[in-house]
């Protein structure tokens, strides 16, 4: 064999694995079926569909469905692709979110490439988070102290309550060279978010981003130069690992109130304190009930996605926004329906077994200590 003709062969064989290469990184745009983007399962979801197995399906009542695609056009914030409308981008941002689909998984299903599927969940995140200020709000209107709790003798003592707070963990996927801080103490690797919610099953503040072993406390500090502001002789309802301090209300410590406690061994409030933390840890329950269906929602966010890191954290506020659309346009006991049980609160950071993150009594604020021991004495004396 000739040098040219080896010379030739090698030549060929590289432009042959140009070429293959090229294909990998570009075959992505085309649908792995021919079908032009005439998927059948699409059209079977938005034309064929009845309501409620859309709703299995997706999520979201249908009416919802199409409230929020209305909300993406009018904002400019989506709009059809050469092949792919809106509907069919919310479509697959949902089947991403809801069932937790790898990029390729949701691609065989609606008949699209990757790359066509990884752009159009970017789009749907990112128009969502776009929604973030008109749908999670901190005001006056969100956290007003909702009249059923109000005009009950066992929480009336609450009224300047805004809602609760806690740190809740995400699992997050973060390159080994980069994990040692995003590690929380039980070893998951995660994100700490810091959420708000209101007596409304609603969220009035987030702020995500942080790694999984930082103090709840250190979030929340954070937080207040963040947008969380907390007017005086209002206040939102945490755990002891925050700490007594101005805007927030803590338990009692060394004193018992965990409700599985009290109603596993049908105790019943004996002192003043124990009653005020019973009552608060009943209010309080509102974020784990909350998270716990959010979770359930959005299965997502139960492992780690395979996504850039600054991408997980957009999502957390993206899907923030959308649980708040569904607040809006549909019923309470429409989210309760996939079995509402309460969230661990144990899988959030736990600060509350940590020593350097516990406030002590010295450390409480003295204008909060009143506060919370005329609140105790009102309840045990009514």
């Amino acid at each position: 064999m000739s040098i040219q003709y080896q010379a030739f062969l090698i030549s060929a064989a590289a432009a042959i694995g140009a070429i293959v290469i090229l294909d990998y990184y570009h075959q992505d745009e085309s649908p792995y079926y021919g079908d032009g983007g005439k998927a059948t399962y699409v059209r079977f979801l938005l034309n064929v569909a009845r309501p409620k197995l859309f709703k299995e399906i997706t999520g979201l009542e249908r009416n919802t469905f199409n409230h929020l695609v209305t909300e993406f056009r009018e904002a400019d914030l989506l709009e059809d692709g050469r092949s792919v409308t809106v509907e069919e981008q919310v479509l697959i941002f949902l089947d991403i979110v809801r069932y937790n689909n790898s990029m390729r998984q949701t691609a065989v299903k609606f008949r699209r490439g990757l790359y066509t599927v990884n752009r159009y969940f970017n789009h749907v995140m990112e128009s969502l988070f776009q929604l973030y200020p008109r749908y999670i709000k901190l005001d006056e209107r969100t956290t007003s102290f909702p009249d059923r709790l109000g005009k009950n003798p066992k929480y009336m003592p609450f009224k300047g309550c805004m809602g609760a707070l806690d740190g809740v963990l995400i699992p997050a996927h973060v390159p080994l060279h980069l994990q040692s801080p995003w590690r929380s103490r039980k070893g998951v690797i995660s994100q700490n978010v810091l959420a708000a919610v209101n007596f409304h099953f609603e969220f009035v503040y987030v702020l995500a981003g942080w790694e999984g072993s930082a103090h709840d406390t250190r979030v929340f500090n954070d937080a207040t130069s963040k947008g969380l502001n907390i007017p005086n002789k209002r206040f939102f309802l945490a755990d002891a690992g925050y700490g007594l301090q101005p805007g927030l209300m803590t338990p009692y410590q060394a004193v018992r109130y965990h409700l599985k406690e009290q109603a596993s061994a049908g105790l019943h409030p004996s002192t003043r304190k124990e009653l005020y933390n019973l009552r608060h840890a009943t209010l309080r329950n509102i974020v784990a009930r909350l998270f716990g269906c959010f979770k359930r929602k959005f299965s997502i966010l139960k492992s780690a996605p395979e996504i850039e890191l600054c991408k997980q954290i957009r999502l957390v506020y993206a899907l923030c926004v959308l649980w708040n659309f569904l607040r809006k346009h549909e019923t309470l006991e429409s989210l309760l329906e996939e079995n509402d049980n309460a969230e661990d609160t144990s899988e959030g950071p736990d600060d509350t077994n940590d020593p350097s993150a516990i406030y002590s009594a010295s450390q409480e604020d003295a204008r909060q200590k009143r506060r919370r021991d005329q609140l105790a004495k009102r309840l045990w004396t009514q």
